[in-house]
This record gives C-alpha cells, sequence and structure tokens, in this order.
C-alpha cells in the first residue's frame, strides 16, 4: 500500500514511509508545533518535510494539501510498441 498527497491544484505526489494516518498526524502538527530537521535547522511555521516516491525531500505546506489518502500498489504497466 502507498501513500499520495494530493495537492488543491491537482499535482499528486507518492510519500514514502508513512500511511495516510500518520501523514495526516504530521502534517497537522505542522500547525501546533516547530518541525526539526536532522539537520537541527527548523523549518518556518506551517511546513513540514516529506519524503516523495520520485522527488526526494519536499518541503509541503499543509494548507496547500486537498487530501492524503493510501493507494493499492499497482504493478507497472509495460507499453508495448506494436
Amino acid at each position: 500500500m502507498g501513500t499520495e498527497l494530493v495537492f488543491s491544484n491537482g499535482h499528486r505526489v507518492g510519500v514514502l514511509g508513512a500511511n495516510a494516518a500518520f501523514l495526516t498526524r504530521v502534517l497537522h502538527r505542522a500547525h501546533t508545533e516547530e518541525v526539526r530537521l536532522p539537520s537541527g535547522e527548523t523549518l518556518a511555521p506551517g511546513w513540514v518535510d516529506v519524503q516523495s516516491e520520485t522527488e526526494g525531500v519536499i518541503l509541503v505546506n499543509p494548507s496547500q494539501v486537498a487530501y492524503v489518502r493510501d493507494v493499492p500498489e499497482q504493478e507497472p504497466v509495460v507499453d508495448h510498441a506494436l
């Protein structure tokens, strides 16, 4: 099972190492407490770092997230040229 962030503009980002319930708690936490990066830096209020499947670590503003959902793993579709 994978997890996906869907932003208010429709952009979708696959997330590594979290399910929807956990990620929702992390996004909520950004509104209530400081988020400190492993480097020791503190993010600006309202931002959280997320490990994405294809884009590396991204900084997410939770107010731009429309929803978070768990998505079933899918086999890759192989495009066979005729």
